[in-house]
């Protein structure tokens, strides 16, 4: 076990920029351990994570963009995000997403950039979004939702429903 995570560790590439840990690409099928505090980007695309536990970003909490596209999720624990104060971009699309934690969007007021497309979502609550006041892009295409409730994109004031959902 010990041996797994000291390669996963490796796993984490650091750029010139220290604050920039690319991941992508290195078939990971869990967020690295030991990734630096400092980190502001944290880019996990086109591996093979399943699931997200609240534990998953305990020690990159300063982190504003979040990339975590092309993966397998379909689990997210209730407050995997929720400590992210500073997140301004998170990219989910192309998983296999049928539910979310939709609490952790609460206190993530910085967010501007939300891709959550090609999944498999089906509920969107009406105050999902209802406290993302600098949200400039939500992407929501390709999911099977049933109903999206009068009022949920009350919050984004002056956006069309096309930029809502990707459409350009």
């Amino acid at each position: 076990m010990l041996l797994q995570a000291a390669a996963q560790r490796r796993e984490a590439v650091m750029s010139q920029r220290k604050d920039l840990a690319e991941c992508a690409y290195r078939d990971l099928q869990a967020v690295p351990a030991g990734l630096p505090s400092n980190v502001t980007t944290l880019t996990l695309s086109a591996n093979k994570i399943t699931s997200l536990q609240q534990s998953s970003f305990l020690e990159v909490t300063q982190v504003q963009s979040l990339w975590l596209a092309h993966n397998e999720i379909c689990t997210i624990e209730e407050g995997t995000f929720a400590g992210l104060l500073h997140l301004k971009n998170i990219d989910l699309s192309h998983n296999q997403l049928a539910d979310f934690p939709w609490g952790d969007l609460y206190n993530l007021s910085a967010l501007q950039l939300l891709k959550m497309n090609n999944n498999q979502l089906v509920k969107l609550p009406w105050e999902a979004f209802h406290t993302l006041k600098d949200l400039r892009s939500l992407w929501i295409n390709d999911n099977k939702f049933t109903t999206i409730a009068q009022g949920t994109f009350d919050a984004m004031k002056g956006y069309r429903p096309s930029r809502w959902v990707g459409e350009q």
